[in-house]
Parts: structure tokens; sequence; C-alpha cells
């Protein structure tokens, strides 16, 4: 599933939002990375792993976070 031009979701679904365990790849060629996370209607909701394109790994605990504001969460 398209979230913009640079994301794109594969994971689980209910009633057409993000809900469930999902991976949000981010192809901006400024930062690219994986984001693997939890979701609740459309929120990063419990644990979250960004993995950098360098290979760095963060991990961090979100409640209901906006996954479209993701870089506020480890920045």
């Amino acid at each position: 599933r398209e979230i913009n031009e640079y994301w794109r979701y594969t994971g689980m679904l209910k009633d057409d939002v993000l809900w469930g365990y999902g991976v949000i790849e981010d192809s901006n060629p400024e930062s690219p990375r994986t984001i693997y996370s939890e979701f609740v209607n459309n929120q990063l909701d419990g644990q979250v792993r960004i993995v950098q394109s360098n290979g760095a790994i963060i991990d961090s605990e979100v409640r209901d976070g906006d996954f479209k504001d993701i870089d506020r969460f480890y920045n």
C-alpha cells in the first residue's frame, strides 16, 4: 500500500487503516530506512524499530504516535 511517493506499507489493516504489525519502507534518497512497528488506528503504538540504510538500528517505545512524524521520535 502506497502512503506517499516514498513510503510503502506492508502489513495488517483494519477497516483500511494501519492496524497490527507492519513495515514501512522509506525510499527517500535523503533518509532511506525501514520502520517496523505495531500500529493502532494509523498510529505507531508499541515497540518501533528503525533500520537506517547505513545499518544503524534505533529502538523506541511509542504510544499514539503519528508515523508521518517519525523523525521526532529519534532525532
